[in-house]
């Protein structure tokens, strides 16, 4: 039996597609702790979002390693 699909926080924000991860993935490595730059960069996403989307690709382990641990230190330092 699958599972029911995820219902969206805010059903009126633009679903995340694989160009926006590989865009938000690179902004990580781009700007560091510049979260409006990472937005900007992602474009048509809040820095709350990308903040959000970071920490859920973590938890689903699609960032690992170094990468996570980067992407870490980052949230970290928005709070």
């Amino acid at each position: 039996m699958a599972a029911p699909p995820r219902k969206r926080r805010n059903p009126e924000a633009p679903a995340w597609n694989q160009r926006d991860v590989k865009k938000l993935k690179r902004a990580l490595d781009l700007f560091g702790r510049d979260w409006d730059k990472t937005a900007s960069y992602v474009g048509g996403k809040t820095t709350d979002q990308c903040q959000r989307k970071i920490r859920s690709e973590i938890m689903e382990g699609r960032i690992t390693g170094a990468a996570a641990d980067a992407a870490v230190e980052k949230l970290r330092a928005a709070n």
